[in-house]
């Protein structure tokens, strides 16, 4: 038996992806190190881990294939015999084990979906520990707004964000911390805000390793950065392409040439809707201040620099939808490298496509 596990948590859109590709990468030095990173859950997302927790009801099970009592113990027959062996492998190097998975926060909303999590994993662990990771509301919203789009959202941005109110639990710290809280004692839940000049050492990696007990004689392989946002011309040429032919019709090979070059930042979010968003989550942010940073006069700065000129995106989907759908017809409806050429010449220009 462990002596303790470690759950990350997230939040999402907080470098989760880094640190797993982190555990992943040095998975031979950590075990030597006295900790174990997994990969009976997956091979860098842990996720199985979270799918535990369903019971088949909610859509996302279904979307999942987990709706049927079969399915959940098929999930959970081979998870327990893989993680099984792993820990036994790992037994006489030390006693830790480290689970990361987004999905503890994004898709675990209910204290049943938490609580089975916790039931499946105590065979295994005599106590755990959670590490999560806060990021400023409107900033959250307007990443998951940029992966979304690489998705599939095909929504206005004031549409999108207008979810981003206190109910909606992906957005509200205080009721993440709280869920999981009835599961792990407060002194046991590690609470870290997502901004470089807070991190130990200068980095999300080096701040994940020192909340999380890990020490480095040497340099860790350290991952490349992963997971970023789309550019201002990226949200808008994917989110056209989209809207003009299906995913599963753009070549694996050609779908990653023109996301990867159209990465980027892009920042949508008004002033007037950063205050609305502000204010909204002013009660809840204190309440997770009082609790987990008394130390902080407040738990996010607040934000002083705007945009002068809001960008008109939509705008700019519009003139993309015209140009992809006149290709289209020119390709006989199906992408080529000579039409992702294209779109990214257009999307790395410095002119916006929207003024042609």
């Amino acid at each position: 038996m462990l002596k303790k596990i470690i759950l990350h948590i997230g939040t999402e859109k907080t470098g989760t992806t880094s640190i797993q590709e982190f555990l992943n990468l040095n998975r031979v030095a950590l075990r030597d190190k006295g900790f174990l990173a997994p990969n009976s859950g997956g091979e860098r997302h842990q996720s199985n881990f979270a799918l535990i927790g369903f019971d088949g009801t909610t859509a996302f099970a279904k979307k999942r294939k987990l709706a049927s009592l079969t399915q959940r113990k098929l999930l959970r027959f081979r998870l327990e015999r893989a993680f099984t062996k792993e820990v036994k492998e790992f037994s006489k190097y030390g006693d830790t084990a480290i689970i990361s998975s987004e999905w503890f926060h994004s898709k675990v909303v209910r204290k049943s979906e938490m609580e089975a999590i916790l039931k499946f994993l105590s065979p295994f662990a005599e106590q755990f520990e959670v590490v999560c990771y806060l990021r400023e509301q409107s900033t959250l919203a307007n990443s998951r707004y940029s992966t979304g789009i690489l998705h599939g959202v095909n929504l206005p941005f004031d549409e999108f964000i207008a979810g981003c109110v206190k109910e909606t639990p992906y957005y509200n710290h205080a009721k993440t911390l709280r869920l999981w809280q009835e599961g792990v004692p407060q002194s046991s839940m590690h609470t870290r805000i997502y901004e470089k000049q807070s991190f130990a050492g200068g980095s999300l990696i080096s701040d994940f390793a020192d909340v999380t007990g890990i020490k480095w004689d040497d340099t860790p392989n350290l991952p490349p950065a992963m997971n970023s946002s789309l550019s201002e011309n990226g949200m808008a040429i994917i989110r056209a392409l989209l809207s003009c032919i299906e995913r599963r019709h753009i070549g694996d090979a050609l779908w990653k040439k023109l996301r990867d070059s159209l990465r980027g930042s892009c920042t949508l979010i008004s002033e007037a809707t950063y205050h609305k968003i502000h204010q909204d989550f002013a009660a809840s942010n204190e309440q997770v201040r009082q609790t987990y940073f008394p130390e902080l006069d407040v738990l996010f700065a607040v934000r002083e620099n705007f945009m002068t000129q809001p960008i008109n995106l939509e705008e700019k989907v519009e003139y993309f939808t015209d140009f992809i759908a006149t290709e289209l017809e020119h390709h006989a409806h199906k992408m080529s490298e000579a039409l992702v050429d294209q779109l990214i010449t257009l999307g790395t220009t410095q002119e916006p496509p929207s003024n042609p």
